[in-house]
């Protein structure tokens, strides 16, 4: 489409719309995150359920169930 996207921030967020905006054929996508690599804090992601008719929107929702627990 000929723009350059940027998203600021690589949570569930910038990611999820990184996605979405690839499959809507955006093919310029950067997300920068200020982290320069993914730390484990020892706690949980809890997803409501609009968070994952969002991600069934996507078809992302198979993967995160069977990665849920």
């Amino acid at each position: 489409m000929g723009k350059k996207l940027i998203i600021i921030g690589a949570g569930i967020a910038g990611l999820t719309t990184g996605i979405a905006l690839q499959r809507q054929g955006f093919d310029d996508v950067s997300i920068y995150e200020r982290y320069p690599e993914a730390k484990s804090t020892g706690s949980g992601i809890i997803l409501a359920p609009n968070a994952l008719k969002a991600f069934a929107g996507l078809n992302l929702d198979p993967e995160l169930i069977r990665a849920g627990r």
